[in-house]
Order: C-alpha cells, then structure tokens, then sequence
C-alpha cells in the first residue's frame, strides 16, 4: 500500500472568503479555547463542514483511503494554514477524473487526486449547520448577561475558498509519503 500527503494551504483565505478545518468547534473548546464571536464560531462550522465534504470527495472519487488528517497552526479564532491528509491506495495512477479544463482528456495520478480536492474548494452549498454561538444575551426577566451554552441551528451558504480551479489546484499539492 502507497501513502500520500495531501496539502491543502489556506494561506490566501480568512474568516470571510473560506477555508478549511478538521477540527469542530466543539472539540477546540474541550481544549479550551471557546471563540470570540459568533461570526468566528460560523466561520470555523464552515470551514468543518469542507474538510468532510473533502474526505468524502478523496473516498468516494478516488478510492484512497484517509489515514490521517494534521491540522497546522489550529486555533479557534482563526484559519489554518494548512491542513495535511495522509492516504494510502494501491496504485495511484488507477485514479482518473476527466479535465473539465480541456473535454475529452482524463487526469489521472496524483494530478487526478489534485483535481478531486480543487473541485470541493470551489464549490459552494446551503446546508443547515450547528453553530455554537458565544455571545452573551441577557435572559428575559433577568438583567445578568450569560452565555449561550448551547448550539444554534442556520441554514447557511458555504461559499468556495478559491473563486476557480487554477487557484485551487494552486493551494493543493499531493506527493508520495515514504513514511
């Protein structure tokens, strides 16, 4: 079995744009971090909700299996900087997608699998997500602030990290994993 890594680098995105994160907010704060607003905490239900569509995409398209996933510079308030997918298959170059870019050719390999996570940053859903929302409101009757403890359901637009798949495909790098 071949390992791979797969690098997705979010060095152009911020909160607003996009970016993707495997960690879920609910896990940074059992680590202790709890963020600093709302809008952060739905930035990072976003970015969450990319990295699954991410691992289905790598599974489903092309048959690697996700061994691991590395989070680089995780913090609850802010994007990544990278985020590292370890994958094992048996051939690489059994992996083939056709190449929107120019019909009638098939990328295959390593530059297949590249194609397969450009194709999920630049895509954009509306899905209903759980979003934990640290705000302080004060409870009708009562005059004390306190903080939302629980999760707040939206419907909400997940919008694409890279406006095309040139810029995707820049962001996203696949190489042999020798160990």
């Amino acid at each position: 079995m071949d390992r791979y890594r797969i690098n997705v680098d979010n060095v152009d995105a911020d909160a607003a744009q996009g970016f993707v994160d495997p960690t879920t907010i609910y896990q940074y704060i059992e680590a202790g971090e709890t963020p600093a607003n709302y809008a952060n905490s739905l930035a990072k239900s976003r970015a969450h909700h990319r990295h699954k569509s991410i691992i289905m995409a790598i599974q489903f398209y092309s048959g690697l299996n996700v061994v691991d996933v590395v989070p680089v510079n995780s913090d609850v308030d802010a994007p990544l900087t990278r985020v590292r997918y370890i994958v094992e298959i048996e051939n690489i170059n059994s992996v083939s997608v056709e190449d929107e870019t120019n019909p009638g050719t098939m990328l295959t390999g390593t530059d297949a699998v590249q194609r397969i996570v450009a194709r999920v940053l630049t895509r954009t859903w509306t899905r209903a997500l759980e979003v934990f929302d640290p705000t302080t409101a004060v409870a009708r009757g009562n005059t004390t602030p306190y903080a939302r403890t629980g999760p707040r359901v939206v419907n909400d637009t997940i919008g694409p990290v890279y406006a095309n798949l040139t810029a995707a495909e820049a962001a996203v790098s696949v190489s042999n994993d020798a160990g």
